[in-house]
């Protein structure tokens, strides 16, 4: 069957911002770990569900941009949009999640004291 190269280049560049969107998450991930303190089993189920995660979503991906057919430059895009993110965003993604999760739990921690205060009174 022939597949028109408007439509491979379209699954090309859906494919790369699903590895931008899976890069994003994995990092996500990291930042959550470095705030919960786990030890090293727990730390591996959670990557071990992450990625079962990833793979349902690239090929709920592939079957709803591709049909289902799974071709090589598929894997090559998803490749390319990681290494894409993780050296242009990376670093700075990182560091806006993690500013926002530290007001997250200052915010809540202040919150607890504050309902824990006014329940002593």
């Amino acid at each position: 069957m022939a597949v028109s190269v408007t439509l491979q280049c379209y699954v090309f560049l859906v494919m790369c911002v699903i590895g931008v969107v899976i890069g994003a998450a994995f990092d996500v991930l990291r930042v959550v770990q470095m705030h919960i303190k786990t030890n090293t089993v727990i730390i591996a189920l959670t990557d071990a569900l992450f990625w079962i995660a990833v793979t349902f979503v690239v090929l709920y991906t592939v079957f709803w941009v591709n049909s289902g057919e799974i071709r090589w430059f598929e894997f090559l895009a998803l490749a390319l949009g990681g290494i894409i993110y993780f050296n242009t965003v990376s670093r700075l993604f990182i560091k806006i999640i993690r500013s926002v999760s530290d007001f997250i739990i200052k915010a809540a921690k202040k919150t607890v004291m504050f309902f824990v205060k006014f329940k002593r009174t």
